[in-house]
């Protein structure tokens, strides 16, 4: 199982969607219709995230996990991953599991790894089913 990708799409707040910050953001980060431009995409990543995204958190995680366009940074990751978990992000917990399991980066806990994939699952999420399942054989 591969890790979950970012989000290009507005998220919302109490109902209330946050219109243009976070797929702003996901432009620059993705180059869709501009240059990729990682500055730009954590400025405006951030500007959700202080708005209340729960999906900026995770993309801004996603860019620090990938180390496409700045060079990986896992400590940056996982603390953006668990901003986006407060706010109830699943994708979040399935990509910090992964990092929690294999230890990359940070301490293996497998199981922490376990309970968030259970946590994704008890969500409804089909893949972290799969991978709780896994990890309990």
């Amino acid at each position: 199982m591969a890790r979950k990708p970012g989000r290009n799409y507005c998220c919302q707040k109490s109902g209330v969607p946050i219109v243009g910050i976070n797929p702003l953001a996901a432009s620059y980060h993705y180059g869709i219709g501009t240059t990729p431009d990682a500055a730009k995409a954590i400025e405006f990543y951030t500007l959700a995230i202080n708005q209340g995204d729960a999906v900026a958190p995770y993309n801004l995680a996603v860019l620090y996990d990938e180390g496409t366009l700045l060079p990986r940074d896992v400590t940056n990751a996982v603390a953006f991953y668990r901003i986006a978990i407060e706010r109830g992000n699943v994708d979040a917990m399935i990509n910090l599991a992964f990092i929690l399991e294999t230890g990359e980066g940070v301490p293996a806990d497998k199981e922490a790894a376990l309970a968030l994939f259970e946590q994704a699952a008890s969500l409804g999420d089909a893949d972290g089913a799969k991978e709780a399942e896994r990890l309990r054989k």
